[in-house]
């Protein structure tokens, strides 16, 4: 029809090209095949994920591996003598890619010297300050034993070196190791008892995630002490002249943390922690309501779809050990926590959906148990009830996890219908909410 129209009534002068979505779905790394080569050598890549997986062959989901063939080429009607060119081009990502050593830029090196010289003008009391929290509420304190683990392993093997030589050449050399040290893999110990996993964090320097958290766990300590004597120490301090300053230094130093590490392409499980941290931390200085904390609740949630934090797969991954499984279930419910909050507070949609982004809830366990050994973990984990609770009477501040991750699927389903287009069917579906 459109050939007799146009004049072209003659079917081999007519070439009739169908628009792209009447066509069937073609995988994207699916090209024709060049002469004496076989359709087999020619649909595969080694980029392409594994058959078994079932996913689409064009992306592997583990490590974003995207083959880019040309998207055109279904749509060109090429002679007989012609074929499509052979050449994919593919977009990577550094992940389980050899890549050119980490090199940081100027202006990247000095936002590191001045995040390490604001540690070394903290006041020396600090130190006191924290272990008194630690030693009122243990491993439980902040959010959880990994916060803890951040922080002792930034006073044990960073700390120290910034006040034995506080000179701009050893100071740029301590950065410039932090540098190398983040751009490796993160590595989880098999068990984390013992102090494995401040050692983990230490061991070969400390990483820019494991400072952010220190420096947001130091801005919770802060901005939960009451006044008293402790409270007027910064009065003479570099951080000071109020308790306030110096929550708004830490925080703006674990953001700055944050900003390297995403200058650099690295996240991982820590930075889910420190934004966990410094979302709530943000909340305390510039208002629940305020762009700054909503703009971060909007970057963890990012990183935790990026981290794979969604779907089935991560569900119970059993090579995962069993006290990280625990942990990022935590981080997960923490992370929720702050979203509803947030999205109910000031009357906006969340950023983390409950149809998509689930751990399953965590167990109702101390963190000392958690980071014990594998044994005790499991012989713990054996006296829970079907539900994953205690059932020794005992309230750990971990049972306010776990209840507050049984609430999830309430609050979001309250901010679907109250958020909505308004319907008749509004208040007859609030009754069944579940």
């Amino acid at each position: 029809m459109r050939c007799r129209k146009r004049g072209k009534a003659a079917e081999a002068k007519c070439h009739y090209h169908p628009a792209p979505m009447t066509r069937g779905a073609r995988s994207a790394s699916a090209r024709v095949p060049a002469p004496g080569e076989s359709q087999t050598a020619a649909t595969s890549s080694p980029y392409s994920s594994s058959s078994k997986t079932g996913r689409n062959d064009s992306i592997d989901r583990g490590t974003s591996l995207v083959a880019m063939d040309n998207v055109l080429s279904p749509l060109l009607e090429l002679p007989a003598n012609e074929s499509t060119s052979k050449r994919t081009y593919t977009a990577i990502t550094r992940t389980g890619i050899a890549v050119p050593a980490f090199t940081a830029s100027p202006a990247l090196l000095a936002e590191g010297i001045s995040v390490l010289e604001t540690l070394r003008d903290s006041p020396i009391a600090l130190t006191r300050v924290v272990e008194s929290w630690y030693g009122d509420w243990g491993d439980d304190a902040c959010q959880g034993p990994l916060v803890g683990a951040s922080w002792r392993a930034v006073e044990e093997a960073l700390l120290p070196k910034l006040r034995a030589d506080a000179s701009p050449t050893a100071i740029s050399a301590l950065c410039d190791s932090m540098f190398k040290r983040t751009a490796q893999p993160l590595r989880w110990p098999a068990s984390p008892a013992n102090g494995a996993i401040v050692q983990a964090f230490s061991a070969e320097g400390v990483r820019w995630e494991t400072l952010g958290i220190s420096y947001a766990m130091i801005g919770s300590v802060l901005g939960q002490m009451r006044e008293g004597p402790d409270s007027i120490l910064f009065a003479t301090e570099k951080w000071g002249p109020t308790r306030k300053c110096a929550m708004e230094r830490v925080l703006e130093s674990c953001l700055q943390c944050y900003r390297i590490c995403e200058r650099m392409g690295q996240i991982n499980d820590l930075t889910v922690w420190m934004l966990n941290l410094a979302t709530m931390l943000t909340t305390w200085c510039y208002g629940d309501d305020s762009y700054q904390a909503w703009r971060l609740m909007g970057d963890l949630a990012s990183v935790l779809v990026a981290l794979g934090y969604h779907g089935t797969a991560t569900q119970e991954d059993t090579s995962v050990p069993l006290y990280l499984q625990q942990l990022r279930k935590r981080a997960l419910a923490g992370a929720h926590e702050l979203d509803k909050g947030q999205a109910t507070f000031v009357g906006r949609p969340p950023h983390l959906s409950r149809h998509y982004v689930g751990l399953g809830p965590p167990l109702d366990l101390p963190g000392s148990v958690v980071m014990g050994t594998p044994e005790a973990l499991e012989a713990a984990v054996a006296k829970l009830d079907s539900n994953g609770w205690n059932t020794e009477g005992f309230v750990h501040p971990t049972a306010r996890i776990l209840a507050v991750s049984m609430l999830i699927g309430i609050r979001e389903e309250a901010l679907e219908l109250s958020l909505r287009p308004r319907n008749e069917d509004v208040n007859w579906q609030a009754r069944y909410v579940t």
